[in-house]
């Protein structure tokens, strides 16, 4: 299924409420909640912060940020749905310009504005990678960057730091495959240590 492929930011204002929109890609709800402070301390002071995510069909979740029920939630939620999207997170930023807008009023504020920044995002094909940390042995050193170059094919996918530490992105596809071959050349002493540091989305 699809995410959006980058993180963006709109504004609009509505009978002087001024919203904005943020996108962001999550991993899991916990990072959705570390998204929504970085939100909420980029626009300190707003009168409310309502958000959306969804992680899949059967796991998502909305806030109306003290909006009336359903009024801001349903509508960003609604959003993410419209687009088929998944691991994705949008906050909208509500500072109150002194007009009631209604019910319906917040309804369509809401989700046009996270309508127009999931549009401005745009989406790619959601895929899974590993960021593996790698201690090699210095003399095997030339010879394990060409053979795991060759596995995941694309030299931006490896970071050399010194010279006996490599990072490398693996998609979620070959990660069996490459920790096989780590595990190998581990106990034939060529590589010292290696491990997964974390995991993220990638959209491509």
């Amino acid at each position: 299924m699809p995410s959006i492929a980058r993180e963006a930011q709109v504004e609009m204002v509505v009978e002087r409420s001024r919203f904005i929109a943020l996108s962001f890609r999550i991993e899991s709800p916990e990072e959705g909640k570390g998204k929504l402070k970085e939100a909420q301390d980029r626009f300190p002071g707003a009168t409310h912060y309502c958000y959306a995510w969804r992680l899949s069909e059967n796991q998502e979740f909305a806030s109306d940020g003290g909006e009336p029920k359903g009024s801001a939630g349903r509508p960003i939620l609604g959003a993410l749905r419209h687009f088929g999207l998944t691991h994705a997170l949008v906050v909208v930023v509500r500072y109150f310009g002194g007009k009631k807008l209604g019910i319906r009023g917040l309804i369509e504020a809401y989700g046009e504005a996270a309508r127009m920044v999931l549009e401005k995002s745009g989406f790619a094909e959601y895929h899974r990678e590993y960021l593996l940390g790698i201690t090699v042995s210095l003399p095997h050193r030339n010879f394990l960057v060409n053979r795991l170059l060759q596995m995941v094919k694309e030299r931006e996918r490896m970071t050399l730091e010194g010279e006996g530490r490599i990072t490398l992105r693996v998609p979620e596809k070959e990660k069996e495959a490459v920790e096989t071959f780590l595990a190998s050349m581990q106990r034939e002493g060529k590589i010292l240590h290696f491990e997964e540091r974390e995991g993220y989305s990638c959209a491509i």
